[in-house]
């Protein structure tokens, strides 16, 4: 019970931390995807079938907070995240913590990629956006995995 009032903090945390602190965060009208971070963390230490609903909800309160205009995009997105995540999870003691990390770096990649094309391409037709926009935004929420990662593990190996 006190695990789950504790990611519920820092999920709560996060939400208002993006809402607030959004001119903090925001490089040249660019922010990044805390809520993936999250999802790859918790993906660890709750089951399976929590994570999905839980990816869901997270997406749909991203898309009413965030980005009304194209609501349902970010469940979608957010619930493909979590199921690799799991597939990830489920093989993490035959990977090394590197190993892991790569994959890991590699699903955020894929993730705020698929999700950015999908938006943008369906408003503007110019492939340029994906540079523009899509790499800034990939290479921001890495490297604030990478500080996380940092101080926070994957995985703590003895």
């Amino acid at each position: 019970m006190i695990k789950i009032f504790n990611y519920a903090l820092v999920l709560i945390f996060l939400f208002i931390f993006q809402l607030l602190f959004s001119d903090f965060l925001d490089i040249n009208g660019i922010f990044p995807d805390l809520i993936l971070i999250f999802i790859i963390y918790i993906s660890f230490r709750i089951p399976a079938f929590i994570l999905l609903w839980l990816a869901f909800f997270l997406g749909l309160m991203q898309d009413l907070i965030f980005s009304i205009s194209l609501i349902g995009l970010s469940p979608l997105i957010k619930i493909i995240f979590a199921f690799l995540a799991i597939k990830l999870v489920n093989y993490h003691r035959s990977l090394n913590s590197i190993m892991l990390f790569i994959l890991f770096s590699i699903l955020i990649t894929i993730g705020i990629s698929f999700y950015d094309i999908l938006s943008l391409f369906g408003v503007h037709s110019d492939s340029n956006l994906f540079y523009i926009y899509s790499f800034p935004k990939i290479l921001y929420t890495l490297i604030i995995f990478i500080i996380v990662n940092f101080y926070y593990p994957l995985v703590n190996r003895q």
